[in-house]
């Protein structure tokens, strides 16, 4: 029995694939787990549909990132916290900290979680920050102020 893959199976296949299994595996074991579907035309052909929509989905993302990411570039902003008065910190400013300040700003929405995984500020100070993402490196300064 031939059979469209859900998801990626042991020893089978991986997701999107065409397999041929044997009829009871299939009907017992695969389908009812909804590890794939019986692979008639319009399964496979709703299946490619909904593939080329992802990727297209996925596309507009990029683009969309990539686009932010060139506004972003060289800009500065500003991020007050409570600080001593030697300059450090009671909270470290993270990632969402600056993308809020970023919006507040200069009207730019971005995803803190763009900004590098152990990205913390602890110091009164600036701070010059890099973001990767699709091939498209660019950075910025981020100035904490006490406030």
């Amino acid at each position: 029995m031939k059979v469209l893959l859900l998801k990626d199976v042991p020893g089978i296949g991986n997701k999107g694939q065409i397999k041929e299994v044997k009829e009871g595996y299939a009907l017992n074991l695969m389908i009812p787990r909804k590890l794939a579907v019986p692979a008639d035309t319009v399964t496979v052909k709703n299946f490619n549909v909904a593939a080329q929509a992802k990727k297209d989905k996925e596309a507009v993302h990029e683009e969309l990132v990539k686009k932010t990411l060139l506004e972003i570039k060289g800009k500065v902003v500003i991020v007050k916290a409570k600080a001593s008065e030697k300059g450090k910190l009671f909270k470290s400013i993270h990632g969402e900290e600056v993308a809020k300040a970023f919006e507040k700003e200069h009207q730019i929405k971005i995803d803190g979680s763009w900004l590098p995984k152990n990205f913390s500020i602890k110091e009164v100070g600036e701070s010059a920050i890099s973001i990767e993402k699709f091939g498209l490196k660019v950075e910025f300064i981020v100035k904490v102020a006490a406030e």
